[in-house]
């Protein structure tokens, strides 16, 4: 099929290397030249493994192709896929100023019948209010046609995506004809999918973006809330998420104790959330509660780093590795790194820090403090330091060579933030270790 996927930020461009590499015709369109440029050259403009060799192996395959001038980009496609970014507004409300300025060129541009599926995350009503838009610019062009507008969310982990693309759980189609539909099938039918497609109409396909974010966020919020009561008794929080895991009724993702969530979908998927629980007039403690709980727990746990530390953190240094809001990304939007580097700097402390793919855009998130430097690797970050936060799991730091950290270090203390060491072990080591909800 011909497709235009509008919009080459994270979701647009792994959805539009992705159904090129199932054999789809696909024009990216970005008005940014320079991203094109790149693009062409498969340097991708943010980290996400595997998607720079899908991106060349598409663009030699002449499947995939870019362009900054819209006309030319949805020239005879079939389908034209809308994925813009929809950033929160100032009172939580997602910001469709991206979408309508889209909506507004279709509208002066088509000559015929598409399909036109929005991927962006949208609140409810959006896909009726785009279709009622669209198809008016249309009409007042004098042209009878009528556009299908299919809602499309994407379920998207960063540092995963091809994998999520290639293995979905689920295909929500949300539309309003059996032509749709149809589409939509014949548009996913060459990778052969095993999972449910579900259709529905566009305002539950908009909302189960919505639910699914914020019941996986819930669960993150639950067990960290629930980590501070086994701090408290001597509990051991890893052991309780196990035993909740291996029920069947409610099975073992997302209930990792730690620092919490980032990134871009959680916290502005649940501002938006709320806002819509606002205008219908509902009251929604629990989903009030959750980005609560989520910012409270960076406050926890830098008040371990504090209290151990007493007057003491006034020139002390710290370590802090990994800065990303997860692995395999270098996405810093909501990094609970951001969080506790600020509050362990108004504490007193130095800090030295230090990520996998430390660069430009991650150093320029930080503060321009005399008390911040960064460190081009984990042990070069750890000389002469007091302790180690572990913010972020990378996997360079699952197993540190702990002989050699504490030779390193001036006094051998471990914050792990995110349970990825084994106390035991740390301990016989010779550290002092904190985890999080760990005895």
């Amino acid at each position: 099929m011909r497709i235009a996927v509008i919009g080459l930020g994270y979701v647009g461009l792994v959805t539009a290397a992705s159904l090129s590499d199932t054999g789809h015709h696909v024009i990216g369109y970005d008005a940014d030249t320079e991203k094109l440029e790149s693009l062409w050259n498969a340097e991708i403009p943010f980290f996400e493994p595997g998607l720079a060799q899908l991106v060349a192996k598409n663009v030699d395959r002449e499947t995939l192709s870019f362009s900054s001038t819209l006309d030319t980009a949805i020239q005879d496609r079939e389908i034209i896929f809308i994925a813009v970014g929809t950033p929160p507004g100032s009172d939580g409300s997602a910001d469709l100023t991206n979408i309508y300025q889209v909506i507004d060129s279709l509208g002066q541009l088509l000559d015929r019948a598409v399909t036109i599926v929005i991927k962006s995350t949208v609140p409810v009503g959006t896909n009726q209010a785009i279709d009622h838009t669209l198809n008016s610019l249309l009409k007042s062009r004098g042209l009878q046609l009528s556009c299908d507008i299919v809602s499309n969310p994407e379920f998207l982990r960063e540092g995963n995506a091809l994998y999520d693309v290639a293995h979905p759980d689920r295909i929500v189609i949300g539309a309003r004809s059996r032509r749709a539909f149809d589409t939509m099938r014949e548009l996913y039918s060459p990778s052969q999918f095993t999972c449910p497609v579900l259709e529905m109409e566009p305002a539950s396909a908009e909302l189960s973006k919505y639910a699914a974010n914020a019941f996986l966020a819930s669960r993150i919020s639950f067990v960290n809330e629930l980590s501070r009561l086994a701090d408290a008794v001597g509990a051991d929080i890893e052991q309780i998420s196990i035993a909740l895991g291996t029920d069947d009724r409610i099975g073992p993702h997302f209930l990792r104790a730690g620092l919490g969530y980032g990134g871009s979908c959680f916290p502005k998927d649940i501002l938006s959330l709320q806002h819509m629980f606002r205008e219908q007039g509902i009251d929604s403690a629990l989903t009030n509660s959750i980005q609560q709980v989520n910012s409270e727990q960076r406050n926890f746990f830098a008040t371990k780093a504090i209290r151990h530390f007493g007057d003491a953190i006034d020139g002390s240094t710290i370590a802090l590795w990994g800065l990303t809001f997860k692995p395999d990304t270098d996405d810093m939007r909501e990094a609970p790194s951001l969080e506790l580097a600020q509050l362990l700097l108004k504490a007193g402390a130095a800090l030295r820090l230090y990520d996998p793919v430390l660069n430009a855009a991650i150093r320029e998130r930080f503060p321009d403090d005399s008390q911040l430097e960064f460190a081009d690797d984990m042990y070069e970050a750890v000389r002469g330091a007091d302790a180690v936060v572990l913010v972020t799991e990378w996997i360079e730091f699952a197993e540190p060579d702990f002989s050699k950290l504490r030779g390193l270090m001036r006094t051998p203390v471990l914050f792990d933030g995110r349970n990825l060491w084994d106390p035991a072990v740390a301990r016989s080591e010779g550290f002092t270790y904190y985890g999080v909800g760990r005895p």
